[in-house]
């Protein structure tokens, strides 16, 4: 996460108020910020500050703070963070939210200036890390075991790392002729029930011998 600018401006805290300061080689700045910030980055020309804020009534804000204007816009609100990135042109942010009532975290976009705020990805898993590259034309995201650079205009998705099985035992012995559970992640795309009786496989995940196999047990 960006804190210094091309020209050498270092973004950073006043260790005793915890306000934002902008040191530069005409000295250090002030920022006046409409909340407490918890975290921040500015973008490499030096036009945006995005931070996020301390938590209060168990909501956290993203925000960003345009420079010369000192116009500071809400940009999003969650309960958990938002592992925000900004482009080096400061245009676009890109940040982890939940987007809806019993979704999971996805990559939402939007500009510093608080319009055209997007979803990016609609995955089955959860992102869990996201990050935009300086460019801004790119967002690289880690969802399940898997790591993906998404197109920030088309939401076109490169797969960089295929998804990692992880499973572990469910049982303690193993008894003949029983159905033993095997719990684990990335195993399959989707979320299926099986049908009775039971399949040898389902959705490319293949009988409990060969996955013990896989896994090592």
């Amino acid at each position: 996460r960006q804190a210094v600018t091309s020209d050498g401006r270092v973004l950073g805290f006043d260790p005793q108020t915890r306000a934002l300061i902008l040191w530069g080689p005409q000295g250090a700045q002030s920022l006046t910020t409409s909340e407490q910030p918890a975290i921040a980055i500015i973008d490499d020309a030096g036009t945006w500050v995005v931070y996020q804020t301390v938590q209060t009534l168990a909501m956290i804000h993203l925000r960003a703070l345009q420079l010369s204007s000192g116009r500071d816009v809400l940009l999003a609100s969650s309960a958990t963070g938002f592992d925000a990135s900004i482009s080096n042109d400061g245009t676009l942010v890109a940040y982890v939210n939940v987007p809806g009532i019993g979704q999971v975290a996805q990559v939402l976009t939007i500009h510093p200036d608080g319009a055209g705020e997007a979803p990016l990805t609609s995955f089955t898993q959860e992102v869990t890390e996201a990050v935009i590259a300086g460019g801004g034309g790119t967002v690289f995201a880690v969802t399940g075991s898997r790591v993906v650079a998404v197109d920030s205009v088309t939401g076109a998705v490169q797969e960089l790392i295929g998804p990692a099985p992880v499973c572990t035992a469910g049982f303690r012995g193993l008894i003949p002729g029983s159905i033993l559970p095997i719990r684990g992640s990335g195993m399959a795309d989707s979320m299926q029930v099986a049908p009775v009786p039971l399949p040898s496989e389902l959705d490319g995940v293949c009988g409990c011998w060969r996955v013990a196999r896989l896994c090592r047990f």
